[in-house]
Formats: C-alpha cells, structure tokens, sequence
C-alpha cells in the first residue's frame, strides 16, 4: 500500500524532480537491505532529444546515476540502444534519442518485445551487482 501511494505520489507531481528524488530516497531507505537497482525515467517518443520533457529526464537520470552509483540503471539510455536498424522507425527514434516503437505500445508503454529488452536488461545489472 505504502508503494502505491509513492507512485502515486510520483504521477500526481507532474515531474517534480525533488519530490522524485526524495520519494525514491525514502523508499530505499526501507529496504534496509542493499540489493536493489534504481531505473531512470524512460522519455515518450513525445519527448525527443532537446525538447523540455526529453531535458528534464536525462537531468534527474544523471542526478540519479550520481546519488545512487552502480544500483542505478540508466534503462531509458539502454531501451535507446536496442532499436532495430532495419526497421525505419527504430531507426529515427534512435537519432531522437527516444525509445524505439518497435519495444512500444503507443508513446509511453512497452509491448512483449519491450518488456523482454527491459527484463534482459534488469538481469543483466542483478548479476553484476549481485553475483
């Protein structure tokens, strides 16, 4: 219940980077355990390279990537990387810096193939950080 309410929280503050910073602070400090990763905020194939939203995330991302070190995954950058390039859309995306919409369900969501690149991704950093 306690989680529901923080991503509430985290909608309802229409991108308030502070908030977001001390709502995942507050959560980690919880755990009372250090076997967690942090992901970065994902940008809408609204939000391109330079656009305000598109600026606003790859801030918090970096704050973030600074606050909590190797328990950070920046997935957003990840996701920008596994675009196909034979497919032409996959391909403006990349050069958008925006997630590619083969990995999406309209603008914000991922699909099968997207969950499956975010679960690989996830994996990956869990056996790292956690051998």
């Amino acid at each position: 219940r306690a989680n529901r309410r923080r991503q509430r929280v985290l909608v309802d503050a229409a991108f308030d980077a502070a908030v977001i910073k001390t709502e995942i602070a507050t959560m980690v400090a919880a755990l009372g355990h250090e076997r967690y990763l942090i992901l970065g905020v994902t940008n809408r194939s609204t939000e391109p390279a330079g656009s305000t939203g598109y600026n606003d995330i790859v801030a918090l991302n970096t704050d973030l990537g600074i606050l909590y070190g190797s328990h950070f995954v920046d997935i957003r950058a990840e996701l920008v990387t596994a675009y196909d390039p034979l497919i032409s859309q996959d391909v403006t995306d990349h050069t958008n810096d925006v997630p590619p919409s083969s990995l999406r369900n309209g603008t914000t969501h991922y699909n099968a193939a997207g969950n499956l690149v975010i679960a690989s991704i996830l994996s990956t950093h869990f056996s790292e950080l956690f051998p």
